[in-house]
């Protein structure tokens, strides 16, 4: 899931190296970086051979990795940049003070670096693997990284040519793919597949950079190591392109609530294209689940025709699945229109059957007859890792929940105590609710108004109406949602209201619609619920410091020392009880969804807590305590 790549330093004489790294920035003076732990099932054999088991080819980087020792192991190595050989050659010995080895020895990684060409001229330094019987499909893998921090980016090509042609200028070689070195600072696998068999298929890694050098702006150091091409066969796709998009047709229109299981399908080998749309994924959450910056990377794409019922669809595990793809983190964008004119309609990051560890995408939607739908899926991108593997797509057909349906409800309504005291937490929540699912878009939304909007059609033109929360769809089990009385948004000393909202039919108003505000009601089809006032105090406000539940709770079990600030992979703080006391703490994140949790048997005095958030996305979360003398909500900050 993540993606790193390659660094490298000559092993020329101390004063040639110092020499030239005086004219890089910091980040050209090496250090040495911890070795990474090996992988348990990858077994070391001392050479590049032929294996009979599971990979045609294997190379754990031990032994010679110098251009002569890479030869001797059946490599072909060339020189293609520009302005001449450096003061190293195209390839090295790895260079344990800058990083040490993925595994082996900590200097048994092949390495690239800035000095293989003088002042800013190109570097283009190719790794020939030896022809090798090839099937479509076949896939070329192999751990790579650079140094950590490093304000370089380096980058790397993928190539394959099916006829044994070894020399660059050869006109068959193809591009796989490329990529810019992550400066995470660990190793990543990356992995690409033949397009085509051929009895003399060979791979080529490309060190390639413009600018580079040791005066260029864009490249610095690589490393390369565990160099495989494996025999089993990947299902490869002609749905990497939206002209090339697999038909799932026949999953739509079957019975109601019966769900039809696609697939697998496999985006290792899936890359972005020219004909990629430039918009319509505006939900992704990229690059840390904070959408910042949302990609397209590996993706693949499907069509079906709309048959004007309504549909949930998302991805999933399922039979014929051996790798399961990273996290099964996948995102969705749904268009219409034709490929290179797509109209974005909708987008889903993370599905309703997301967990704290596992991140399905998953929308519902209302089709029309006789429009043809595309739907992009892709891997999310955690900080330049790909999420990569196989997955299924599910389609189930809806039943039609219309505009004035008896069967919609908002079915269990709660929320924390309406006096919300200054730095306190409130939440709403409804538990069970249906709403309508015809048109486009429908679902549940939140809005906060400045008076009560109970029973409205027309919540968003009514000029009490403030903002709302995302709008979620299909409805959750459970649409929660939180707000932190700091004056950050809302004034304090005045009574706000929430509201939730059923809709349908709604049509949007802008590219990628997330909030209510961003489409546009049908008066006809919408349901506005009982508005909850909530009173927000100012800090200091004289009632707040006896008689509410989260005071009580504060007094009785209150939580001090938080650290770190901001929180990493586990936030630890201390609970100081005034009895022995039973109570469970938990982590939740801002729609209310429990990423950690445990129950404490608290003693009286100190009590200190580490709660894990190894699988927790970055963002805002909340420590929640409960007991018998009430709740109360502290906020945090993961990085």
């Amino acid at each position: 899931m993540k993606k790193i790549t390659l660094f490298f330093l000559a092993l020329f004489t101390v004063g040639m190296i110092q020499a030239q790294s005086t004219q890089r920035s910091s980040a050209r003076m090496h250090s040495t970086s911890k070795k990474q732990s090996p992988i348990s099932n990858l077994q070391k054999s001392g050479v590049g051979t032929h294996v009979a088991a599971s990979n045609l080819f294997t190379d754990n980087m031990d032994g010679d990795n110098s251009v002569a020792g890479l030869t001797a192991k059946g490599y072909t190595t060339y020189f293609r940049g520009t302005g001449g050989p450096g003061i190293a050659p195209e390839w090295i010995q790895g260079d344990t003070s800058v990083f040490f080895a993925f595994n082996g020895n900590d200097s048994s990684y092949v390495a690239g670096t800035f000095q293989s060409v003088t002042n800013t001229n190109d570097i283009d330094n190719w790794l020939v693997l030896d022809t090798l019987n090839i099937t479509a499909g076949n896939v070329l893998s192999f751990f790579c990284r650079t140094e950590l921090g490093s304000t370089f980016p380096d980058s790397i090509r993928v190539m394959y040519n099916a006829t044994g042609a070894t020399l660059p200028e050869d006109l068959n070689w193809v591009e796989l793919g490329r990529f810019e070195v992550d400066v995470a600072g660990t190793w990543i696998k990356h992995s690409y597949a033949a397009p085509n068999s051929s009895a003399t298929g060979m791979f080529a890694i490309r060190y390639a950079v413009a600018d580079g050098g040791p005066a260029g702006n864009n490249s610095d150091y690589i490393g390369i190591d565990q160099i495989e091409v494996n025999d089993t066969t990947v299902i490869l796709y002609t749905n990497d392109d939206c002209l090339g998009a697999t038909d799932i047709n026949s999953f739509f229109g079957q019975a109601l609530g019966i769900e039809q299981v696609a697939g697998p399908y496999d985006n290792t080998a899936a890359t972005t294209g020219p004909s990629d749309p430039a918009d319509g994924f505006e939900c992704w959450g990229e690059p840390t689940g904070n959408g910042a910056a949302p990609e397209i990377n590996n993706s693949l794409w499907f069509t079906f025709v709309g048959d004007g019922g309504n549909y949930f669809v998302e991805s999933g595990n399922c039979a014929g699945v051996t790798n399961y793809i990273s996290d099964g983190d996948t995102q969705f964008a749904l268009y219409t229109g034709t490929c290179g004119a797509l109209v974005p309609e909708a987008c889903n990051e993370d599905g309703p059957n997301a967990t704290a560890t596992v991140y399905p995408a998953g929308f519902s939607f209302g089709t029309t007859l006789g429009t043809t739908y595309y739907l992009l899926v892709d891997g999310f991108s955690f900080n330049g890792a790909v999420s990569i593997g196989q997955f299924c797509l599910k389609v189930t057909k809806l039943q039609t929940i219309g505009c004035t349906d008896p069967s919609l409800t908002f079915g269990t309504v709660t929320s924390t105590p309406t006096l919300t005291c200054f730095g306190d937490t409130l939440r709403v929540s409804a538990i069970s609710a249906i709403s309508q699912n015809t048109g486009s878009f429908n679902g549940i939304c939140w809005i906060v108004s400045a008076a009560p909007l109970t029973g409205s059609t027309d919540p968003l033109n009514d000029p009490n109406f403030i903002t709302s929360y995302r709008f979620q769809s299909p409805v959750p089990d459970t649409s929660a949602r939180f707000f932190v009385n700091d004056g950050a948004f809302l004034t304090p000393g005045s009574v706000f209201y929430w509201t939730p909202v059923l809709f349908g039919n709604a049509v949007k108003n802008t590219v990628n619609p997330l909030f209510l505000q961003d489409l546009v009601l049908d008066p006809n089809c919408t349901t506005t619920g009982t508005s909850i006032a909530f009173d927000l105090k100012v800090a200091g406000d004289p009632v707040c410091s006896v008689g509410i539940s989260e005071s009580t709770a504060t007094t009785y079990y209150g939580i001090s020392n938080i650290y770190p600030v901001p929180a990493k992979n586990d936030i630890n703080f201390t609970i100081t009880a005034k009895e022995n006391i039973k109570l469970v703490v938990s982590v939740k994140d801002n729609i209310g969804k429990e990423v950690s949790s445990k129950q404490l048997n608290a003693v009286k005095g100190e009590n200190k807590i580490t709660l894990d958030l190894n699988n927790t996305a970055s963002g805002l979360y909340f420590i929640n305590v409960s007991g018998e003398k009430g709740s109360y909500n502290v906020k945090f900050v993961k990085n």
